[in-house]
């Protein structure tokens, strides 16, 4: 038969044994975590890098096009004031430089 101390010195070792065990997988799943959180990490990192190349390049495409449309309202007023000066002999480009001005 085992004593009342061995009985608890048993109990105790299994206690110990069993916190041990739960410390070992609170510390596995706290490892897994900060993995999963690394990786989301990286995640948002990639993310934020093609969105700011995302801006960057919508910037750009906005200026192309802003320089294309001043290019071609140039054009077009080009176009339209050489047609004023072919339709009407007397149309004087001076007198439209001192409107807008």
């Amino acid at each position: 038969m085992f004593t009342t101390f061995e009985v608890e010195q048993d109990k105790m070792i299994w206690d110990k044994s069993a916190q041990d065990s739960e410390i070992g997988i609170f510390h596995a799943e706290l490892k897994k975590f900060k993995i999963e959180v690394e990786s989301y990490k990286s995640q948002l990192t990639a993310a934020t890098l093609e969105m700011k190349a995302i801006v960057q390049k919508l910037k750009t495409s906005k200026e192309r096009a802003k320089c294309h449309m001043i290019d071609s309202s140039t054009c077009c007023s080009g176009y339209l004031l050489a047609l004023l000066e072919s339709v009407c002999s007397d149309f004087n480009l001076s007198s439209i430089d001192r409107t807008f001005h």
